[in-house]
């Protein structure tokens, strides 16, 4: 039975990168919050309210030996006048100002905000790449199966590496294949031990139907003989289609898991075994004007009577 796909549905990979970004993106959120709330709520925050105030002069702020005057303008946020320098130039500052205690909040969420952007970025190209490479042996695992046809039944995965999950599945589908390969072996076998075991049975059922119903009107005790012989055609192709459908199931390995590898149930007297297949091969060779005799030396021999008289059956035939 083959599933309807319906719907969009993301990938294995996708998801997993999808859930990395996600958890990343939620606990580094609860760190950016968390330390945001410790800086408001946490620390006493003093700072004073004019810049040049911390500075006495040039050579405070840069050092002995640095003109002011050399430095870019661009690149200076200019507030009251310094002692040492013209009166035209004021304490530099960096270009990012904090005024007061609410621009050192706001500074250090944004900047959070913007490194918790870039950590999940990275982490989802990680999660990306490294999902990628975790499920790439199911990409063999999906080809080995695609590749198990009724010609090719020998296709396996073979997946190599250490012991986990992926390699118990990559083992278990080889198995798997393992076992339809001897069924199917085992189907074309019985198929044709079937059509050659049967072709006589049935050939002799329909020569004796032929010749009771082309000859002259057969007498009550034809009618009867016919009957009986065709009685005994019919047990002894029932017992060889039993026969074939236990051998199969031997091959199998469908047998009864507590009497696999034990010895035969039964112990059979060779001239038991014999005496059926004797009878069968005398009457033959008796319809062919030839006679025969056999002699059989007491034994016991353990077997499955219905397969060895089949055995018997067809070396005494040929």
């Amino acid at each position: 039975m083959v599933r309807s796909r319906s719907g969009f549905r993301l990938t294995i990979r996708a998801r997993i990168t999808l859930s990395v970004a996600l958890l990343i993106a939620l606990g580094g959120g609860i760190l950016v919050a968390g330390l945001n709330v410790f800086m408001r709520f946490g620390p006493v925050w003093a700072l004073p309210t004019s810049p040049a105030a911390t500075v006495e002069s040039s050579a405070e702020l840069f050092g002995s030996g640095t003109a002011l005057g050399d430095l870019p303008a661009a690149d200076l946020n200019l507030y009251g006048p310094i002692d040492g320098g013209p009166e035209d130039l004021a304490i530099a500052l960096p270009a990012l100002e904090i005024r007061d205690v609410s621009d050192v909040f706001d500074t250090l969420l944004w900047s959070s905000l913007i490194a918790l952007v870039v950590i999940v970025a990275l982490g989802a190209v990680a999660a990306w790449l490294l999902a990628g490479r975790v499920l790439a042996p199911l990409h063999e695992i999906n080809e080995a199966a695609r590749g198990a046809t009724p010609s090719r039944l020998d296709q396996r995965v073979g997946l190599r590496g250490p012991r986990d999950e992926l390699t118990d599945l990559s083992d278990t589908l080889d198995e798997m294949l393992d076992r339809l390969e001897r069924a199917f072996r085992a189907q074309q076998l019985f198929a044709a031990n079937a059509s050659h075991e049967l072709r006589t049975p049935l050939a002799t059922e329909k020569a004796m139907l032929d010749m009771l119903l082309d000859g002259p009107e057969p007498s009550q005790a034809e009618y009867r003989v016919v009957a009986e012989r065709l009685r005994e055609v019919n047990a002894r192709s029932i017992a060889r289609g039993e026969a074939l459908l236990e051998l199969t199931r031997s091959q199998m390995g469908l047998g009864d898991p507590e009497q696999q590898g034990r010895e035969p149930r039964e112990l059979r007297e060779a001239g038991e075994l014999l005496a059926d297949p004797l009878e069968r091969c005398q009457e033959a060779a008796a319809a062919r004007g030839r006679t025969g005799a056999a002699e059989v030396t007491p034994h016991a021999l353990p077997a499955q009577p219905a397969l060895l008289g089949r055995l018997l059956d067809n070396l005494l035939g040929n």
